[in-house]
């Protein structure tokens, strides 16, 4: 049915039909090949793709300023790569280990977590016959290993090209037959 409404004399036939029943009335017959293009459907579209490609714009702009944003972390690591996280990490573990061993053998601060909350003299309000010290120098260990984050990062970053060329003459090495 559809390939007949396609053919001309089809179409032919059917508008004079059509001019007669409604004289007053330009009608235009309209098939499945073709198509109808209205004023306002085009500038509709216009408008349309017009913000599409603004939006597109704003988006490319909006990825760019996020690649190069400093101070992400992970702009760091895909930045410098591998070399840098498993640095900023040893740093990282080696401080906060330093400093709970520390703690728990009384080199600095000269006491464990129980005597400090005393200190701060919040006795009052927690039960310190409940409190492990060992899990308070942990506590203690983790919150100073976050502050000293602010010295850390920075070093990091500084060290991280002499890093980098370390670890690239250790990896290209050619591997000595035994």
């Amino acid at each position: 049915m559809l390939s007949m409404l396609r053919t001309t004399s089809v179409r032919t036939a059917v508008r004079p039909a059509l001019r007669m029943l409604h004289p007053n009335s330009s009608f235009r017959c309209i098939s499945p090949s073709m198509s109808t293009v209205h004023f306002f459907s085009t500038k509709r579209e216009s408008e349309l793709e017009a913000e599409n490609a603004k939006l597109k714009a704003q988006i490319a702009e909006l990825e760019k300023k996020l690649e190069n944003k400093p101070g992400k972390f992970m702009a760091m690591i895909q930045a410098n790569g591998l070399p840098f996280l498993v640095w900023w990490t040893t740093l990282y573990g080696a401080s906060g280990f330093t400093i709970y061993y520390g703690l728990s053998r009384g080199w600095f601060g000269g006491s464990d977590a129980v005597d400090l909350i005393r200190g701060l003299g919040l006795d009052s309000y927690i039960d310190l016959d409940s409190l492990n010290p060992e899990y308070g120098n942990i506590a203690i260990a983790v919150v100073l290993n976050e502050i000293l984050e602010t010295v850390r990062f920075p070093f990091c970053l500084a060290t991280t090209p002499m890093i980098k060329r370390a670890w690239t003459k250790v990896r290209n090495q050619p591997e000595k037959a035994a």
